[in-house]
């Protein structure tokens, strides 16, 4: 493999399937670098002055978002086309950001921001209307349920704080319902969303749950899991949307 100019950071993601991404850095900045496997060569795409943090790849493979970090307190937010091609920037205070895209419309990105303390600001990025808006939200942590839902496991400090109610909001209309309670984690992808809820009377074992966004029951199972200090390990896990299939690792 042919290293662009720099020293080999990470690998991002793939844009098709043979170009992935990855991330060179140098002493004033770093370097984003398409390379392509069936040719061996590497072609420079975006070139920062800052160091760069992560690359994201749009779930379409349109769009390329670029964050990095002029100084510890601030981001930059960059978005490019396929080619590279800067579509919008944007600086916000912060010293940690989380990025959700919209797997419904890939032109919407749920971006959380975080200072050194853990407050946090939520912002609406919408690149083909190139603003970013902030948006009210009780929990940083949220995840698309549609082109303006967001499901999020609101933690209040006067329940147990092992468990939270799952809520939907709708950021269009700004309401928001009570979906499920008693929910240890959630997920969600396009096509479907999971709980994870552990039974009390029975807190050896974990049961993950399916569901449609239209909150139809697809399937459930109940496995042993993990505890630790304070709570209970969640196993790194992936959905294959192709063949309908969930990965996770059984203790």
């Amino acid at each position: 493999m042919e290293i662009g100019q720099g020293d080999f950071y990470t690998v991002s993601g793939w844009v098709d399937d043979e170009t992935l991404l990855y991330i060179t850095e140098l002493s004033n900045g770093s370097n984003v670098y398409a390379y392509n496997l069936r040719t061996g060569n590497s072609k420079l795409l975006f070139k920062s002055k800052y160091p760069i943090v992560s690359v994201k790849i749009s779930p379409s493979k349109e769009h390329i978002l670029i964050h990095s970090s002029p100084t510890t307190n601030k981001a930059r937010i960059v978005i490019l086309d396929q080619e590279g091609k800067e579509i919008f920037s944007r600086e916000i205070p912060s010293a940690e950001v989380e990025f959700r895209w919209n797997p419904f419309d890939s032109n919407i990105i749920l971006v959380s921001s975080f200072t050194e303390n853990w407050d946090f600001s939520t912002f609406k990025l919408n690149i083909a209307d190139k603003n970013l808006l902030e948006v009210s939200l009780p929990e940083p942590f949220a995840y698309w349920s549609g082109v303006g839902q967001l499901l999020y496991l609101d933690w209040s400090e006067e329940v147990s704080p092992l468990f939270a109610d799952l809520k939907k909001i709708d950021i269009l209309r700004n309401s928001s319902e009570t979906i499920f309670q008693d929910i240890y984690h959630v997920d969600s992808f396009k096509d479907i969303f999971m709980t994870i809820t552990v039974n009390e009377a029975n807190q050896e074992a974990a049961t993950y749950q399916f569901f449609s966004h239209s909150m139809e029951e697809l399937y459930s199972f109940t496995t042993s899991h993990l505890s630790r200090f304070s709570d209970w390990l969640i196993p790194y896990y992936d959905y294959l949307p192709a063949s309908n299939s969930f990965l996770t690792f059984r203790p």
